[in-house]
């Protein structure tokens, strides 16, 4: 068991209790703008895979991010990249 402690100061572990605003932010957009399910077959909905381009982003407000509805679960999306960063339960 590691007692925090013993971690260096520069250690790259963050402890973080609560989501960041902008999670915040998203989380409650997100509830409030449901959107209907897609398949996207062949994708693992995991934080860094990468939709198609046929899959169609939705714009969060106030924000950089994306986000779309797949397989029941909501997913936020960088757009440059249309890589998955977030997974909402």
């Amino acid at each position: 068991m590691i007692s925090l402690s013993s971690l260096p100061t520069e250690s790259p572990i963050r402890f973080c209790a609560k989501p960041s605003e902008q999670e915040t932010v998203i989380r409650e957009y997100v509830k409030k703008q449901p959107l209907a399910s897609v398949k996207v077959p062949g994708i693992e909905l995991n934080i860094g895979s990468t939709l198609p381009e046929t899959v169609e982003l939705h714009e969060v407000p106030d924000t950089k991010y994306r986000y779309v509805v797949v397989d029941n679960r909501t997913v936020v999306v960088d757009p440059g990249t249309r890589k998955i960063i977030k997974v909402i339960e």
